[in-house]
């Protein structure tokens, strides 16, 4: 904890306001909802990039290519996911099928799909039959759209926390803010925004997507994002093996 403070004493400047402490853990769909808020309140227009803290992206130049493009479809109204090649029968992860006949746009080598369905971590048999169909993609969890889209999203399909939003909404900014979270929060079902939202909206769009992505979900995954030794081996640090 002494740590974690020293480090965001040095950006305090820049995340003052920024911000946002969940009071309890209620999954991603209310704090993609409670981002959207606040984001909202600064700016009705604002652009949304959902990026979980603990993936890896090796190569950060064409990340941003892809948010670039990713942010062009929002602007049109569209809920964007980038989906990943798999490269193995994973069991850990959300898949995407995209609807390959209807393309929503294009920009060099990105194009978006409509999805046709997402699929939450199959079997190993499902997953070593997406794998050869050549047809799926990995669901990274990174998403961009407008924060007025995923709300308006959410009121379609969530209403009950659409509700519980908007008495929040209210009363942004405010001294009793804090205190008024609490006990919002405490109402709130905990959804993951794939659940909430992804998987029912027609606006869903997936752009597929080679940026040296991993989400090192497992020991096995950390040979994705660092080298190996010789032996075949990840060692960092003063090290006798």
């Amino acid at each position: 904890a002494e740590s974690i403070n020293l480090q965001l004493n040095q950006w305090k400047d820049a995340i003052a306001g920024n911000v946002i402490l969940e009071p309890e853990g209620r999954n991603t769909g209310p704090a993609i909802a409670l981002a959207a808020l606040q984001l909202m309140h600064q700016d009705p227009e604002a652009i949304m990039v959902v990026v979980p803290a603990d993936h890896v992206v090796k190569a950060s130049k064409k990340f941003m290519q892809a948010v670039q493009f990713a942010s062009e479809l929002a602007e049109n109204g569209h809920l964007v996911t980038f989906g990943i090649q798999p490269t193995r029968p994973e069991t850990g992860y959300g898949y995407i099928q995209p609807l390959k006949r209807r393309k929503v746009g294009t920009k060099g080598t990105f194009i978006g799909y409509s999805v046709a369905r997402f699929v939450e971590k199959p079997n190993f048999k499902t997953a070593q039959g997406y794998c050869r169909s050549g047809n799926y993609f990995w669901n990274s969890g990174i998403f961009v759209w407008k924060a007025s889209k995923i709300l308006s999203e959410l009121a379609i399909h969530q209403p009950a926390l659409t509700k519980l939003l908007i008495s929040l909404q209210r009363r942004l900014g405010s001294e009793e803010f804090p205190s008024y979270l609490r006990k919002v929060y405490a109402k709130v079902e905990s959804l993951s925004i794939g659940n909430a939202v992804m998987e029912h909206s027609t606006q869903s769009v997936v752009v597929p997507v080679d940026f040296g992505w991993s989400d090192v979900g497992s020991w096995g995954n950390l040979e994705e994002v660092v080298p190996l030794d010789k032996d075949g081996n990840v060692r960092n640090g003063n090290i006798i093996d």
